[in-house]
């Protein structure tokens, strides 16, 4: 029976990042096929264009400038040439960033997903293939892809503290690669900018506090992952992540709690919406910070067991735990759709709503984040529930198996 379910474990492990890579696959595939209807049909307006221009080509020379200056500024405000824009790079980018975020949230439940991360390289491979190409050819925003991928990345995390209830942990590579990046954003922002303004300052802040708490989750991984050889090797190792562990119920917290406070003040989109956005994301991240700490400090007491993994936190604890990290995922992913899907920091917000009080539509936002969150959190509390269940439920048979037949051992002697 056990073996049974390995095996059916193992093959969902393995088509789930299949069917994810051939829906990335897909949705590149729409992209550029998208992007190729573009030179065709800018070839048809310059032909219109052409057309129209015909009659009038006896006109003197500064009637003609003024007709050929004064459209281009016209269609860049008017509402025709919004809804262009939105019909030719819309539903690639929206497509993409579900399914890097889907990709995201199944290879953080599936604990032989998030253990291998060799099966995970093609998909994520297309989904970053996706956001260049959409950045290059398209002209996505990178302000889009920012909040997006940041949104993912806290998905992913509420993902993998629901199922351990532990901190977060981030294997070697990918922490290694997620550092890099964080060090040349710092590395770049001394060169291009420099540090003469504290607006700059608090890139740079924020960029050194995504950096503390990668590393933070990368010296987990490297202590939990050791192999032990002997029992005083086990000890060791054990006493390594409890002080470890001690030491994330300090650093993860505080390193949250300091985004958040900069997001309070600062501002790098003076619009009033995106003012309360990121209003409302900085108290996020506050409760977040703490949550983080209750859970870290329940991991961190020492359970009387040979494995490495260490204490955890109740389902309770974990439920709301995961509900931080998946509102505060939600939030920037919607920020991204809202108000940076488009260039000149436009989104579906100023199509559909563009006249409504921020404040309004702020808490309106809000409320749908929330929901969605609790509903996306309760399916994996269920799920996971589930299978902690049927492992307790066998457990307890077999000791219930053992108690028999040590009474009947004892009753025949």
């Amino acid at each position: 029976m056990r073996t049974g379910a390995a095996c059916r474990g193992r093959r969902a492990a393995i088509v789930h990042p299949t069917l994810l890579q051939v829906l990335l696959a897909s949705i590149l595939l729409c992209g550029v096929g998208a992007a190729a209807t573009k030179p065709a049909a800018a070839h048809t307006a310059a032909a219109a264009t052409n057309a129209a221009a015909a009659p009038v080509a006896s006109a003197p020379p500064v009637a003609t400038n003024q007709a050929a200056t004064a459209p281009s500024h016209h269609d860049h405000i008017s509402p025709g040439g919004h809804r262009a824009q939105a019909s030719r790079c819309t539903v690639f980018p929206l497509l993409l960033a579900a399914a890097v975020a889907v990709l995201a949230v199944v290879s953080a439940a599936h604990p032989a997903l998030q253990g291998d991360i060799r099966r995970l390289a093609a998909p994520f491979a297309l989904g970053f293939t996706g956001v260049l190409y959409s950045i290059i050819r398209l002209g996505v925003p990178l302000e889009y892809w920012a909040h997006v991928m940041f949104g993912v990345v806290c998905l992913a995390a509420g993902a993998i503290v629901e199922r351990t209830g532990q901190p977060v942990r981030v294997h070697l590579v990918q922490g290694g690669l997620v550092a890099c990046i964080f060090v040349s954003l710092i590395a770049g922002e001394y060169l291009i900018v420099g540090f003469g303004r504290l607006h700059y300052v608090a890139h740079a802040l924020l960029e050194l506090d995504c950096l503390l708490l990668t590393l933070s989750a990368v010296s987990e991984s490297l202590v939990a992952g050791t192999a032990s050889r002997t029992v005083d090797e086990g000890v060791a190792l054990k006493a390594a992540l409890l002080r470890v562990r001690t030491a994330r119920c300090v650093v993860d917290p505080c390193g949250l709690a300091s985004i958040g406070v900069i997001f309070l003040r600062h501002q790098h989109d003076p619009g009033a919406l995106a003012i309360a956005f990121h209003h409302v994301q900085a108290g996020l991240l506050l409760l977040l910070a703490l949550a983080v700490a209750s859970v870290a400090a329940a991991a961190a007491q020492p359970v009387a067991r040979r494995s490495l993994d260490g204490g955890a936190a109740g389902p309770a604890l974990r439920a709301l735990h995961a509900l931080c990290w998946f509102v505060n995922g939600a939030w920037l992913i919607l920020m991204a759709v809202l108000m940076y899907l488009w260039p000149g920091r436009r989104g579906l917000h100023h199509l559909v709503y563009p006249a409504e009080d921020p404040g309004e539509a702020t808490s309106v936002y809000f409320a749908l984040t929330l929901l969605v969150s609790a509903l996306a959190v309760a399916f994996l509390t269920l799920r996971e529930r589930r299978a902690e269940l049927a492992s307790q439920l066998a457990a307890e048979l077999k000791d219930a198996d053992e108690l028999s037949s040590c009474v009947g051992h004892l009753a025949a002697c």
